[in-house]
């Protein structure tokens, strides 16, 4: 009988134990893309954004213009000696070598651009992704939860939807649906 008594206290000592094991691992989930395409910062960084790339592209554009210049010129002096080019020309050889340096030009823009464009994306994100972490990390803490997992990315499979805590986070930073 004792022995039976210290099972069931044994048993009853796991079930509580699990229950509350269980309860220190409550996880929340939500869609940070969601998240992030209506906060008003991130309409604003997007714009700066796009004005950044409009400046790189204007000047791909006319770079590229004067390139398709030069290269319409060869071109037209290649077709007037027959299909050959003149490499004793002068003239061709300048008209080359033009368009050798437009075109390496026209890389360098290109790689420019990427740069200031990814630079300036993450010099205009990192401080609202910062704010969006701040006030997830709030409402997990509000709600008891210890993770808050990203199911934008793929890494959920099954969460109740009462689990879902996009909504309160818009909430809580000031974001109306």
């Amino acid at each position: 009988m004792k022995k039976c008594i210290s099972i069931l206290a044994f048993t009853a000592l796991l079930l509580v134990s699990g229950k509350a094991v269980q309860a220190q691992f409550k996880m929340a989930y939500l869609y940070a893309d969601s998240l992030f395409l209506v906060m008003p910062e991130k309409l604003t960084a997007d714009s700066a954004v796009a004005k950044v790339a409009k400046i790189y592209q204007d000047r791909y554009e006319k770079k590229e213009a004067e390139y398709q210049s030069v290269s319409k010129d060869a071109q037209e002096m290649i077709d007037k000696n027959n299909g050959q080019q003149p490499a004793a020309d002068p003239k061709f050889q300048f008209l080359m070598k033009d368009a050798e340096n437009l075109y390496k030009e026209l890389q360098e823009i290109e790689q420019i651009a990427q740069t200031a464009i990814n630079t300036k994306r993450q010099e205009l994100y990192e401080p609202i992704i910062k704010k969006a972490k701040a006030a997830i990390a709030e409402v997990a803490k509000e709600k008891g939860y210890v993770y808050v997992l990203d199911a934008s990315i793929g890494t959920v499979w099954y969460a109740p939807p009462q689990d879902n805590i996009l909504m309160d986070v818009k909430k809580k930073l000031g974001i109306k649906n």
